[in-house]
């Protein structure tokens, strides 16, 4: 339905956008943009996206910046839509805490065995107390 109705969505997210306080849909999506953000997130962050996601279009993500970065990890899967990760036909279940599961259990058992994350300098470096 909205892929026919673009006119519709868009006056649902100027709605929004003026709820939040931003000036226009402008200024909102540039606020909301991921492009040269990936450095300011300094705590370890799991996103998880679609490629079929209507919302939040998996070609404008910024995966190199993604890749490079030493605290985000990005799952994407072929399915999901915007927040609707769903599997099975008559009694669908959601599927997306395994990866978010899978992720936390990681970085619980990194600092069991080797201490918090220390912010090093480099992307490509990360060390551990």
């Amino acid at each position: 339905m909205l892929s026919s109705n673009w006119n519709g969505f868009w006056t649902i997210n100027e709605i929004f956008t003026k709820l939040d306080g931003f000036k226009n849909l402008d200024e909102f999506y540039e606020e909301a943009a991921l492009d040269g953000k990936m450095d300011q997130i300094k705590v370890p962050t799991f996103a998880l996206t679609s490629e079929n996601d209507f919302i939040s279009d998996e070609r404008v993500l910024p995966r190199k910046e993604i890749e490079q970065s030493s605290n985000v990890m990005m799952g994407l899967s072929k399915r999901g839509s915007h927040c609707c990760y769903l599997s099975g036909i008559l009694l669908p279940k959601a599927w997306y805490p395994e990866p978010f599961l899978e992720w936390f259990e990681f970085h619980e058992k990194t600092l069991k065995n080797n201490g918090p994350y220390i912010e090093t300098t480099s992307s490509s470096e990360r060390s551990t107390r």
